[in-house]
């Protein structure tokens, strides 16, 4: 694997971002009438979701860089 694509190329990239998007408007949507359990529980899910993203680029950076 020479070759890395821009983050924004990535299907990592994309699924990540519609993901936090989901959730993000999940937790608007909800945020009247749901406990603040379940509101914090969504923030955390959206923020492991783009640090899991953040982990898998870093990774693949790091592989593909040269020795």
């Amino acid at each position: 694997m020479d070759e890395v694509k821009s983050g924004w190329k990535t299907s990592e990239f994309w699924v990540s971002m519609i993901m936090t998007l989901a959730q993000f408007l999940l937790q608007a949507n909800l945020a009247s009438e749901t406990p603040i359990v379940d509101r914090v529980l969504i923030g955390v899910i959206a923020a492991l979701t783009a640090l899991g993203y953040v982990a898998s680029r870093t990774f693949v950076k790091v592989k593909a860089k040269p020795k």
